[in-house]
């Protein structure tokens, strides 16, 4: 594999520059292939809102990763009513052309919508769904198929107030998913009603449906001082995608950092424990917006150290396996 900084510091820097102009003109000659990783590292889209999609899928594709999150949020490159059906032929050239596999995509569906939103998100899972079953087609047979991930909803201490009509509403979601051959994976948020692993498999349990999946990221467990082992083990193996990025602060006023900015988070356990899982999805960098947002904000630059760190953490792990 090339050395990023030496990559980076090479003629395709200009590519990248060009790229945060959206002026990339000529695609850059493919990867050799490569064996299918285990626990592929990926890169949510939702740290590049900026960047054309081709841009984007370029730079994380040069940079090695081999998966990607779409994000399908309303302002985004890759919003599904954005992306006509030539734009999702050119999305699949671009993802085999450098190896990458689609891990999943965000969106923001909330169980705590009223009637008419609820409606509304219900035709968002459908444009996911098929947006799911575009960008798949060329994807390997072993290759599992990328679930949509959602936080839920609500605010902290609503749980016991709001569960049962969240239960209702992901039924309703389950109901669609399975119409549509699509998973879903909802996702505990430190901010949400829906904070631990025993809530999440509360709904999970509810919907009645193995099309509702759970999204994994420690890092909102870590800010309520729940274990790595045990949030895992709550889990089971329902887990269909997992984020990851470091916290800091406290769970009423979270830090969020790229992974291995922070401390408390060992990586290469949890390398180590999804693979004795045998978990078979992608680990995705997620950027928090705390981020993004920020006015010194390197989108590349972030890809580049989040990868380089998990990277060590995943050789780690698995030469102990």
């Amino acid at each position: 594999m090339l050395n990023r900084r030496a990559f980076l510091g090479s003629a395709f820097a200009a590519a990248l520059a060009r790229a945060q102009e959206g002026a990339i003109e000529q695609p850059l000659e493919p990867l050799p292939e490569r064996e299918p990783p285990k626990l592929p590292i990926g890169y949510s889209l939702y740290g590049m809102q900026d960047f054309a999609y081709g841009d984007a899928l370029e730079i994380i594709g040069r940079l090695d990763y081999e998966a990607v999150e779409f994000c399908l949020l309303e302002g985004f490159p890759t919003e599904p009513s954005e992306l006509g059906q030539s734009d999702r032929a050119q999305i699949r050239s671009l993802l085999e052309e450098h190896d990458m596999r689609v891990a999943g995509m965000m969106e923001k569906i909330l169980l705590t919508a009223d009637d008419a939103e609820h409606e509304s998100n219900l035709e968002k899972i459908r444009r996911a769904a098929q947006l799911a079953q575009d960008l798949t087609r060329n994807q390997a047979d072993d290759v599992p198929p990328p679930p949509l991930e959602t936080i839920l909803g609500g605010k902290p201490g609503q749980w016991e107030e709001l569960r049962e009509p969240m239960a209702e509403r992901l039924r309703d979601w389950a109901r669609i998913a399975e119409q549509n051959d699509l998973r879903i994976a909802i996702k505990a948020h430190v901010g949400s009603a829906v904070q631990t692993p025993e809530q999440l498999e509360w709904l999970r349990r509810r919907a009645g449906s193995s099309s509702v999946r759970a999204a994994y990221d420690y890092s909102h467990y870590r800010l309520q001082g729940l274990d790595l082992e045990g949030t895992l083990r709550d889990l089971g193996g329902e887990v269909a995608l997992v984020h990851v990025k470091d916290a800091a602060g406290t769970a009423d006023a979270p830090e969020f950092l790229l992974p291995g900015q922070g401390e408390g988070i060992d990586y290469v356990e949890l390398f180590r424990r999804l693979s004795a899982a045998d978990y078979r999805g992608s680990v995705v960098v997620e950027v928090s917006s705390q981020l993004s947002r920020r006015l010194d904000y390197d989108a590349i630059g972030a890809a580049e150290e989040s990868l380089e760190f998990l990277l060590g953490a995943r050789e780690e792990a698995l030469a102990d396996a």
